[in-house]
């Protein structure tokens, strides 16, 4: 999820980008002493510093705790930052201050600076968010582990202790991305892709996600709930909490995915139930959902409604 926010950020995450802020490092300021900045003096570059990539339901759900937790009037816990030669880089944080602007925090923001290389303050998100709240699972810590290998020149032993990835793990990244270069790849390019399909192209194998149509996979899964259903009987719809904590087990990402699917069914039947099938005022929506739609009108549009202010 890209965390809404109306504060600068830099722009495409190429090389460039991360150039010219080495180049501002070198030619600027030193860092001054601060515990405390406001909201305006923090600059979010999330495409160069934010290596989470949470579902949209978890990153949601986490910035609503955060957001209410501020309603007490106390800060939460220290973002880190990180001195850019003439301003301060958020460097670890990015769901906090996303829930300041979503409590419309107006008080000074606690901070702590980061002391040490691009490079390092690079890789150390990855670092700080193994322990996180807000739980990696294991292919979003592989994938972080490949973003970092390719825009740092941190050695393997930092990549190994910043990433919790396993030291053979590392240097089939860093074998990964020398090969992938030497493809003709730019590291910008191949930086934002799933470790998966680096590490499927480095070795010369097409990559390929299949996209089911709605009929193959209604046809898939009644397949496999007659399979489950021979396998377990009658067991597995009697212990619903059970089934659904070992599918999170076995993949951290069903919960979100599922939830966002069912989600979608909800909001169709709840607006058809309440006789929007055409149009529904953007208030009806927010007293339905608590919020304002997350769909974009063409979407809407297939759906069957428009949120409309009219």
């Amino acid at each position: 999820m890209e965390i809404d926010s109306k504060q600068p950020k830099c722009e495409h995450p190429n090389e460039g980008t991360r150039r010219s802020i080495q180049e501002a490092i070198d030619a600027g300021q030193p860092s001054p002493t601060v515990k405390t900045l406001r909201m305006t003096e923090i600059v979010e570059c999330p495409v160069v510093f934010q290596t989470r990539s949470p579902v949209a339901w978890q990153s949601t759900l986490h910035v609503k705790e955060l957001a209410e937790e501020l309603r007490g009037g106390k800060p939460l816990d220290a973002v880190t930052v990180f001195w850019a030669g003439r301003c301060w880089l958020l460097i670890d944080g990015h769901h906090r201050m996303a829930a300041y602007r979503e409590a419309a925090w107006r008080k000074a923001i606690p901070v702590k600076v980061f002391k040490g290389s691009l490079d390092q303050a690079i890789g150390h998100p990855l670092s700080v968010n193994r322990k996180a709240q807000l739980r990696m699972g294991s292919e979003e810590k592989s994938n972080a582990a490949w973003r970092v290998t390719c825009t740092t020149n941190l050695s393997p032993e930092e990549l190994q202790d910043v990433s919790g990835r396993s030291r053979r793990t590392i240097f089939y990244m860093m074998g990964a991305r020398k090969k992938l270069a030497e493809d003709g790849f730019p590291l910008d390019t191949i930086a934002y892709w799933s470790w998966a399909r680096a590490w499927s192209e480095s070795k010369g194998e097409a990559y390929e996600t299949k996209e089911w149509d709605d009929s193959e996979v209604e046809k898939q899964a009644r397949e496999l709930a007659a399979k489950m259903t021979k396998l377990f009987g009658e067991r597995l719809r009697r212990q619903p909490q059970i089934v659904g904590r070992a599918l999170e087990i076995w993949n951290p990402s069903i919960p979100g995915m599922l939830a966002e699917e069912w989600m979608d069914r909800l909001e169709e039947e709840v607006l058809r139930e309440h006789g929007y099938v055409r149009h529904i005022h953007v208030s009806d929506y927010n007293k339905l959902f608590g919020g304002a739609p997350e769909h974009s009108p063409e979407e809407q549009s297939e759906r069957g409604y428009m949120v409309e202010d009219f």
